[in-house]
């Protein structure tokens, strides 16, 4: 789509057709149109959204606050300004969100070069991570200060079937959820609907409300702790099986291919790429 001999950038035309089509609707339904916003790059991006959305409100006569956005915080310059980000989409902010898969592969394409080690397997670069444990507790602090939403990492994995593997994943599933309920996470994603009981159970043993404002960590992480370098062994099952990802993610013609008992959206594949 070309507006004024200039293309449309795919968000911002997304946006819209939701909008025009659908905004009334989901006024009605939810008392909002609810969008998610990935590969937002500090404030600057933050801040044209928010006009962006105040336009929309204005033109289609919606009341002020009816879009509300959570930020996927996808990458370490919105990691950086993360309250900045909040602060600019002011009564548009649904809160933050994370994303480990897209956070280390921003952190493989800004600091890797091939005078350096690789990173480990992808195994070893779970939500206990020095960088991701930082990572968390820095956007905890500036979201719940603002009285703001933060989503834990997203659980791509399947329910379990008869297969000995997938249940210890499913396991080693709910043990992370139940430890982003603990640190004061306000909620999770998941890829699959029938873990959605599951993720709400381990989140009731620490949630009571509907959200945790009162924990608020007391110290800002420092930029070294959010680019520290994972460390780890490699192994040839763990560059086998980032292949078979990277290549089901090439010849796939939908959003996510399905390896290893778990489902891999693009940044998912894209991290893949990035560690091989």
């Amino acid at each position: 789509v070309v507006v004024n001999g200039a293309p449309v950038p795919a968000g911002f035309l997304d946006l819209c057709l939701l909008l025009h089509t659908s905004a009334h609707e989901l006024r009605r339904r939810q008392q909002g149109v609810h969008v998610v916003l990935r590969g937002v790059h500090g404030h600057l991006e933050a801040r044209l959204w928010k006009t962006l959305f105040d336009e929309a409100e204005e033109a289609l006569g919606l009341e002020r606050g009816t879009i509300r956005a959570t930020v996927v915080v996808d990458n370490v310059a919105c990691a950086l300004e993360a309250d900045e980000v909040l602060f600019e989409l002011m009564h548009h902010s649904a809160g933050l969100a994370m994303d480990p898969a897209g956070y280390v592969a921003d952190h493989i394409a800004l600091f890797s070069s091939p005078d350096r080690r690789p990173l480990p397997d992808r195994e070893h670069i779970g939500e206990d991570a020095p960088l991701l444990r930082a990572l968390a507790q820095d956007l905890l602090r500036v979201a719940h200060r603002r009285g703001a939403h933060l989503l834990g990492a997203p659980a791509w994995e399947l329910p379990p079937t008869e297969s000995l593997r997938t249940r210890r994943r499913y396991t080693a599933l709910l043990e992370r959820i139940e430890a982003q309920a603990a640190l004061g996470l306000d909620g999770t994603w998941v890829a699959h609907p029938g873990l959605v009981s599951a993720a709400l159970v381990e989140f009731n043993k620490h949630m009571p409300k509907a959200h945790q404002f009162h924990v608020v960590p007391a110290h800002e992480a420092s930029v070294a702790s959010l680019v520290e370098r994972p460390e780890g062994p490699i192994t040839v099952d763990g560059l086998l099986g980032l292949v078979r990802t990277a290549l089901r993610a090439l010849t796939s013609e939908g959003h996510h291919v399905v390896e290893g008992g778990r489902l891999h959206d693009r940044t998912s594949a894209r991290l893949a790429v990035l560690l091989l």
